[in-house]
C-alpha cells in the first residue's frame, strides 16, 4: 500500500434525532447514528482518510410506542435507511439485509476524499400492543452529522507511485558538488546559483476546502536530508539532524501547503536513506491520513580519477602507429545495487575512433581507447557518469596527450618528424623552423636555413639575453629555441648575404660577426664586441657562448614562458612535466 492511515483517537459518536411528525396516539421513533471516527471539536466534524471502511450504527435507535407483538416489552425498528452523502446509500428491514444481518449497522468505504454529511433514518412499525391502536408505520427525521474523507499526497520526482515506499524509493543525491564553483560543497551552503542536485517534492491534501487541522511534512529519523522551499536552497523548511529542531518537521493550514519543494541528500556515510512522510493532523495529535515516500541518499561520483596526485586525469597516446590512448575510470553511488547501471560517456576526438570496454559503457569502471592520433589537438575532455534512475550527473575533466618524442601523428613526416614539432608547428611558437633530429642551428651557407630538433626537456637558458636562467619546458624550449635559430637567420642575412660567411675574410675571430660592425653593437644588444676575440664576455659554466650567441640571445624576439601552456599537450611538456 502506498498510503498509511494513522488514526490515533477515535470517538464513539451517538447522534440522536426524532421525527416532529406523528399520527395521533403514536410517539415518532428516533433514530441514533453511531460512527467511529476521530473528532475535531473546532469544526465539529469527523475526520477518517479515503479509502478508509467505517463502520455505521444505528442499533441505538428506537420507538418509543411501538414494539413487535412476539417480541413484548422489546422496541422496535422495521427499517435503517443510511444515506452515506457521497451519491451512496443502503437499508435493511426484515426480510432485506443484503450484508447478511439484520441488525442496525453496516460498513461503507469512502474511496474519493470529499466533505460530506451521512445521515440515517429509521422507521417503526406499524402497530402497538394492543391492536385497537395500530396505526400507519413513522419515520424519524434523519439523524446526520459532517465528516470529512481527507487524502494527502507525496510524489517525489521520476518515481512512480507503486515504488513511492519499496527499496529503494526514490533517489536523492548527496549534494558534495560545487555548482558555484566557489570551492565550498554545496551541502555546506546556501543559495548555490546553479544547483542541480536537489529533487523535488509535490504535496497536495483533498479535499482542497479544509478550513481546520495542519499538514505535517516530517522527515523521518535519521534521514540525512534537508527540504528547501527553492530549488537554489534560499529558504530552509527542514534542517537535517538539527539538535535546534529535533521534530524534523514542519506543518502548515491546508491552504497554506506548498504545492513543491526540495530536498537535499546531506551524507551517505552512515544512513543510506530513509523516509519522508506527509500527514493530515487535527487536534494537535491526531493523524489522519500519511502518505509515506522512502528515499536513498546515494553520491553519484567519479572516484578515479581524482586529480590527487595533479597528474592522476592526465593519460598519453602511446608511441605505436597508430597511437592508441585508454581512459581509464572509476564510479560508484554508495548504494552497491545501483552501481551496475552506472553509465559512462567521454567526449569524442576529431579523427580519432573510439571504443569502450564493456561495449555498453555501463558499470562501476569503464576503459574508453582512442585509436589514432588527430591532425590538430584540443587536450581537454569530460568524463561523464549518470544513473538512469536520477537527473544529476558527475564529471572529471581529463587531460589528453601524445608522447613528445613518438613519431606517430598523422601529418605530413609522420615516422619521421616528431609529434612536439608538428603539433607545436601549428601555434604561435612556430617561426617556421624546419626539422632535423641532429639538433638546433643555423646554416651558415646561403639562404641559411635554420633548424630545431633534439629538445631538450628540461632545457635550461644562459643566465642572459630574454628569459635568463629561465627553466624551459616542451613549447617554450620549441619558441624560444626557434626564435634564437631565426635571429640568427635575420642577422647572417643581414651580415653575410647571398656571398655567404667566408672566414678570416672580414672575421678573422671566426665569431660569425662582422669584424667591421663588432665594436658598433650597443648594450642592449651584449656589445660592444672586440673583433679579435671570439668570446668578449666570457660566462662561467657556459663556454659555447661567442659573441654571436651572444648578440642573438640579447636582441632574439621576446618570449612569455607559459603562454602557450595551454596549447601543449605533449609527454613531458610545459603542463604535465
Amino acid at each position: 500500500m502506498n498510503r498509511k492511515v494513522l488514526i490515533c483517537v477515535w470517538a464513539f459518536a451517538v447522534l440522536t434525532s426524532a421525527s416532529s411528525k406523528a399520527y395521533a396516539c403514536s410517539l415518532p421513533p428516533v433514530a441514533n447514528l453511531s460512527l467511529v471516527a476521530a473528532y475535531d471539536p473546532v469544526d465539529k466534524r469527523y475526520y477518517i482518510p479515503a479509502g478508509y471502511t467505517i463502520a455505521m450504527g444505528g442499533r441505538g435507535s428506537y420507538d418509543p410506542d411501538g414494539g413487535d407483538p412476539n417480541l413484548t416489552d422489546t422496541k422496535y425498528i422495521k427499517k435503517f435507511y443510511w444515506s452515506f452523502g457521497d451519491g451512496s446509500s443502503y437499508y435493511e428491514t426484515p426480510t432485506y439485509h443484503p450484508d447478511g444481518l439484520f441488525n442496525g449497522s453496516t460498513f461503507h468505504t469512502y474511496s474519493t476524499p470529499i466533505v460530506c454529511t451521512p445521515t440515517l433514518t429509521v422507521t417503526d412499525n406499524d402497530a402497538g400492543n394492543d391492536p385497537a391502536e395500530r396505526h400507519p408505520p413513522d419515520k424519524s427525521d434523519p439523524c446526520s452529522c459532517s465528516l470529512a474523507v481527507v487524502k494527502v499526497n507525496l510524489n517525489m520526482e521520476g518515481v512512480p507511485d507503486d515504488d513511492r515506499e519499496e527499496n529503494p524509493g526514490g533517489y536523492v543525491p548527496a549534494n558534495n558538488d560545487d555548482d558555484n564553483n566557489n570551492g565550498i560543497a554545496d551541502k555546506d551552503e546556501a543559495p548555490v546559483n546553479g544547483e542541480d542536485n536537489l529533487v523535488a517534492i509535490s504535496l497536495s491534501i483533498l479535499p482542497a476546502n479544509l478550513n481546520c487541522g495542519e499538514v505535517e511534512l516530517r522527515v523521518l529519523g535519521n534521514t540525512p536530508a534537508k527540504v528547501w522551499k527553492y530549488s537554489d536552497k534560499r529558504e530552509l523548511i527542514i534542517p537535517s539532524n538539527d539538535p535546534d529542531h529535533p521534530s524534523n518537521c514542519e506543518r502548515w493550514p491546508p491552504s497554506q501547503l506548498p504545492p513543491t519543494l526540495y530536498v537535499e541528500g546531506m551524507s551517505t556515510t552512515f544512513f543510506l536513506g530513509g523516509w519522508l512522510d506527509l500527514s493530515y493532523v487535527i487536534d494537535q495529535q491526531v493523524y489522519i491520513h500519511t502518505d509515506l515516500v522512502k528515499i536513498t541518499i546515494f553520491k553519484l561520483q567519479i572516484t578515479e580519477p581524482d586529480e590527487n596526485p595533479v597528474t592522476d586525469n592526465n593519460f598519453t597516446f602511446n608511441d605505436a602507429t597508430p597511437g592508441v590512448c585508454n581512459v581509464t575510470g572509476w564510479g560508484t553511488t554508495d548504494v552497491l545495487d545501483m552501481d551496475p547501471e552506472l553509465q559512462w560517456s567521454i567526449s569524442s576526438i576529431t579523427g580519432s575512433t573510439l571504443t569502450s570496454e564493456p561495449p555498453d559503457r555501463k558499470g562501476p569502471n569503464i576503459t574508453f581507447t582512442y585509436t589514432t592520433l588527430p591532425s590538430s589537438w584540443v587536450g581537454w575532455k569530460n568524463l561523464y557518469l549518470t544513473h538512469p534512475a536520477v537527473s544529476c550527473m558527475d564529471y572529471q575533466l581529463v587531460e589528453i596527450f601524445y608522447s613528445f618524442s613518438a613519431t606517430n601523428h598523422p601529418g605530413e613526416g609522420s615516422g619521421t618528424t616528431e609529434n612536439w614539432y608538428y603539433y607545436y608547428g601549428q601555434t604561435t611558437a612556430d617561426t617556421g623552423a624546419q626539422y632535423d633530429s641532429g639538433g638546433s642551428y643555423t646554416s651558415t651557407e646561403y639562404p641559411y636555413n635554420y633548424y630545431v630538433g633534439n629538445l631538450l626537456i628540461p632545457c635550461l637558458c644562459p643566465p642572459i639575453g630574454d628569459n635568463a636562467n629561465a627553466e624551459l619546458w616542451g613549447i617554450d624550449t620549441y619558441a624560444v629555441v626557434s626564435r634564437h635559430e631565426y635571429r640568427h637567420y635575420q642577422d647572417f642575412m643581414s651580415w653575410w648575404g647571398p656571398a655567404g660567411w667566408n672566414p678570416p675574410n672580414n672575421d678573422q675571430d671566426w665569431d660569425l660577426i662582422p669584424d667591421n660592425l663588432e665594436p658598433g653593437f650597443s648594450a642592449s644588444e651584449g656589445g660592444p664586441y672586440d673583433p679579435e676575440k671570439t668570446i668578449t664576455y666570457p660566462i662561467p659554466n657556459w663556454p659555447s657562448i661567442n659573441d654571436c650567441e651572444r648578440k642573438c640571445l640579447f636582441t632574439q624576439q621576446p618570449w612569455t614562458v607559459g603562454s602557450l601552456k595551454m596549447q601543449d599537450w605533449a609527454y613531458r611538456g610545459s603542463q604535465w612535466h
